[in-house]
């Protein structure tokens, strides 16, 4: 979803058109249709009057990505139309044509409820906002964000809904995991990773979630969640690296030690049907690549300082193991504490798997 712009020729300069699609059912990975709890053609009205309003949030949105002042009687149409659906939001596909014959593509993420929904997308958009800025190769940038009074009927009481705006990133497609517990493309045409390119994926979600942390204020942002599409993928292409961006972030959490942040990634494990899907790579060797590129190289962080929260941590699952049989990475971690289970002095960072610079990967 970065912004697209392209001529139009000589546009004609006709009053601005708001055009809101049809908002359709969509359903799940497992074909359960998504619950709603407001009406679709009164968010359609609601939309409608709110991107019409010279004030709006487009309108600064856009004006952030001018680097100045949007003239409002500079929109010549305004197209949005239903792109994905999720269960706390809607993720709709807004292009705008100006009437200097421009074209620019944004996303808008609208909660699909008042209270708590809302207020998760209103926490989500300031998480991307402080993310973007400590690590912007690796974020969709976020734009302006407010409330939308919705109306579920013509003329009844309003509720209110957060939504925000953000850069679409054109090349990018959302990221999910088929039932063979590998990555795939979740968008017509679908596409199916095999497993070592699924494995490679899984070290560059870990350097990225490991590259947001802070050392210094102790903060972390929650595990993503990727049946949820926090994580959108270039396709393959031939001589080009796989690229990934974040695009989503609903919790930060404070106090997080680096033993901590090492437990909170490593250790993360969810259902995915009858399976547990986790960030472990097939060959947990590979993850002192992720812990490099992502801890030790842009934290500037001492091998010595990760080995020793390494040892607290697998410390800490020998005992619970004693009490549970639950799943437990230690098996992993017992073999990234093997003797020269790091490369030595491991520093700039690299990449397995496509042989591209790190800077090329993620850019």
């Amino acid at each position: 979803m970065g912004t697209a712009t392209r001529g139009r020729g000589n546009a004609d300069r006709k009053k601005s058109l708001i055009n809101i699609r049809a908002i359709p059912l969509l359903h799940d990975f497992w074909g359960k249709n998504f619950k709603r709890y407001l009406n679709s053609e009164g968010l359609k009205r609601t939309l409608k009057m709110a991107l019409s309003h010279p004030q709006s949030e487009l309108i600064t949105s856009l004006s952030e990505l001018r680097g100045g002042p949007f003239p409002p009687e500079g929109l010549h149409q305004v197209n949005v139309s239903l792109f994905q659906e999720g269960d706390f939001q809607y993720v709709f596909k807004v292009t705008v044509r100006t009437c200097d014959g421009a074209e620019t593509l944004l996303a808008m993420i609208v909660a699909k409820d008042t209270g708590h929904l809302s207020q998760l997308a209103r926490s989500e958009h300031g998480n991307l906002k402080y993310l973007y800025q400590r690590r912007p190769e690796y974020l969709v940038r976020p734009l302006s964000g407010g409330e939308l009074p919705v109306s579920p009927q013509q003329g009844g009481l309003t509720r209110p809904v957060y939504y925000y705006f953000t850069c679409w990133l054109s090349r990018f497609h959302e990221l999910g995991v088929n039932r063979q517990m590998n990555f795939y493309i979740n968008e017509i045409p679908y596409h199916h990773f095999d497993r070592q390119t699924s494995d490679f994926i899984k070290v560059q979600i870990l350097k990225i979630l490991f590259s947001c942390y802070d050392p210094v204020s102790q903060r972390a942002i929650e595990p993503a969640k990727i049946g949820a599409g926090d994580f959108v993928i270039t396709r393959p292409e031939a001589g080009k690296p796989i690229r990934l961006r974040l695009i989503a972030c609903r919790r930060i959490s404070a106090k997080v030690t680096l033993e901590k942040c090492l437990s909170l990634y490593l250790g993360y494990h969810g259902d995915w049907g009858d399976k547990i899907f986790t960030y472990i790579p097939s060959n947990p060797m590979l993850l002192t690549q992720a812990i490099n590129d992502g801890l030790i190289v842009p934290h500037h962080l001492p091998l010595e300082d990760v080995i020793k929260a390494l040892t607290r941590y697998r410390d800490k699952l020998t005992r619970e193991r004693e009490w549970s049989d639950a799943w437990s990475p230690l098996p992993v971690i017992r073999q990234l504490l093997k003797p020269n289970a790091f490369p030595a002095r491991m520093k700039k960072a690299q990449h397995q798997g496509f042989g591209e610079k790190a800077e090329d990967l993620e850019g």
